[in-house]
């Protein structure tokens, strides 16, 4: 099981807190996952998998980006196996001014992950990473969206605000086959410390994870499994409060020729509110040599987060998890031409929907979700595209209003597009578009409005011995734009927090081979 980038109750998630340079790759699992993954997989799971070092020759790479704003990266990496062992080790730093006031950034990461081959087949892993980050929180700014021109939106709410943020997180795991059937155990640990100071108002709080999960894998499709999670918070002026959750989880998957089915189900017993049950039925069918047919449909749940549980601010401590059924169906069409299509419907369903009714948080709402999704891939002969298309109907209840309405900051359409093109003399050429429609601050269409916007960056690569020089222009258009409302800071600003306009960098990375 891969550790969950927080624990059980933490609401938002700061994916920055993953360096970028020690992502090998991202994965995207759309329907409810918590038969396996626990809480809060939702609408999906997203599955980051950081680097290891793959081949026998010893590699290192050395890289340095330039930008606007004065923005600074600085990476390397070293890397190196052999029969018995294999290990890389990353390092980063990153500074920047920031486009707004006091929205200056610098943040240093340090991982590494090593595994050791044994005798009989089994391997030890153990994944270290460490990541410190001071940044200005200017919470927005006074210039509403209509006078926004490049420059008066670069005023901050807030120009002494700031966040600290340290976070350690490590996770030893082993393989190990015992005849027809492989045991996976791990461990992890991780330790969240935050800081938030902006003239009078400090607030600070500590957030610990400890974990195990045991899982069994057979030849024949079964998977067994159980997990264990102990989550603790240490705020100022609150008192220290822990959760246990204790879970056990089965999965078979059935192949009839053409057809694959996959049944599953986990039991959750939680110390705060009890337990939960959550099945997954999964269907694969290849319909014809190059036309593959798919359906989930999964129960899943959000677990309330420690703020809405014990915050001082107010709280519930009778609160229950928010229980989703989502439903999807696709198809896709294989060797299409040079590439690939894909379509898929989905549907989710919403109850018990965790919001604030001016005193606490309670569960009083519902919510659904559904639309469809078309991706069009393509490998040419040296061009590389994907180009892709949603439509999402959002809409739900809130306690004053037993009405559907629009959920907010939830754009019906969005699009992208994005295009490799290898040119002559080791050249390459990346071009990507996308499209975000209009949202809006509240539910039913009401607060603050967010024009939809379309952004265009480009970049090239040229390629010389062990070098890669890169130049880059994002924003191309220098469009001023906002995909989110201030909602922090005393007062909140509710006005759209300002994105970067054109921004240029310049890079160079540096690989070595022993």
């Amino acid at each position: 099981m891969t550790s969950r980038w927080g624990g059980f109750h933490t609401k938002n998630v700061d994916l920055s807190q993953i360096p970028i340079d020690d992502i090998e790759r991202i994965e995207v699992i759309r329907g409810g996952s918590s038969v396996l993954y626990g809480a809060n997989a939702i609408g999906g799971l997203v599955n980051v998998i950081t680097r290891r070092h793959r081949g026998k020759t010893p590699m290192t790479n050395i890289g340095v980006t330039w930008g606007s704003y004065n923005t600074q990266n600085y990476h390397g990496d070293i890397g190196a196996s052999s029969k018995k062992w294999e290990g890389l080790l990353t390092v980063g730093r990153t500074l920047s001014d920031g486009f707004q006031q006091n929205s200056d950034l610098d943040g240093i990461n340090v991982s590494g992950e090593g595994g050791v081959f044994l005798g009989d087949g089994s391997k030890v892993t153990l994944n270290l990473s460490r990541t410190d980050n001071e940044v200005g929180v200017p919470n927005g700014t006074p210039v509403p969206l209509g006078e926004w021109d490049g420059h008066r939106e670069q005023e901050a709410n807030d120009k002494t605000a700031r966040t600290d943020t340290k976070s350690t997180r490590a996770r030893l795991k082993g393989n190990t086959p015992l005849g027809a059937w492989v045991m996976e155990p791990s461990l992890y640990i991780g330790q969240l410390a935050y800081e938030y100071f902006g003239g009078s108002y400090v607030s600070n709080y500590q957030e610990k994870v400890k974990g195990a999960d045991l899982r069994f894998q057979s030849q024949f499709g079964t998977v067994l499994g159980g997990s264990y999670e102990r989550d603790e918070r240490q705020s100022e002026g609150e008192a220290d409060h822990h959760i246990v959750n204790g879970a056990g989880y089965v999965q078979q998957n059935i192949q009839m020729g053409a057809t694959q089915v996959d049944l599953a189900l986990r039991a959750d017993q939680h110390s705060a509110y009890g337990n939960t049950y959550n099945p997954r039925f999964g269907l694969i069918v290849k319909a014809a040599e190059r036309i593959k047919l798919s359906a989930t449909a999964a129960r899943s749940f959000r677990a309330p987060t420690f703020m809405d549980l014990y915050s001082k601010w107010g709280a519930n401590p009778d609160l229950q998890p928010e229980i989703a059924w989502s439903y999807d169906a696709g198809v896709e069409l294989t060797e299409f031409g040079a590439g690939a299509v894909r379509l898929t419907t989905f549907f989710t369903k919403l109850h018990d929907r965790i919001m604030w009714n001016g005193t606490m948080p309670v569960n009083q709402a519902r919510a659904e979700m559904s639309g469809v999704e078309a991706e069009v891939f393509q490998n040419v002969s040296g061009l590389h595209s994907r180009t892709s298309y949603a439509f999402t109907r959002a809409i739900g209840t809130t306690g004053d209003n037993s009405h559907h309405r629009a959920l907010s900051l939830t754009p019906k359409h969005t699009a992208a597009e994005e295009v490799v093109l290898d040119l002559p003399s080791r050249w390459s050429l990346r071009n990507a578009l996308r499209y975000v429609h209009k949202q809006y601050q509240y539910d039913g269409e009401q607060g603050v409005k967010l024009p939809s916007f379309t952004l265009w960056d480009i970049s090239m690569t040229k390629k010389i011995l062990s070098f890669d020089f890169i130049v880059g222009i994002d924003n191309m258009t220098d469009k001023h734009y906002a995909e989110s409302i201030s909602s922090t800071g005393w007062p909140a600003s509710n006005n759209p927090i300002p994105q970067t306009g054109r921004t240029y960098r310049l890079g160079v990375n540096m690989r070595f081979a022993d």
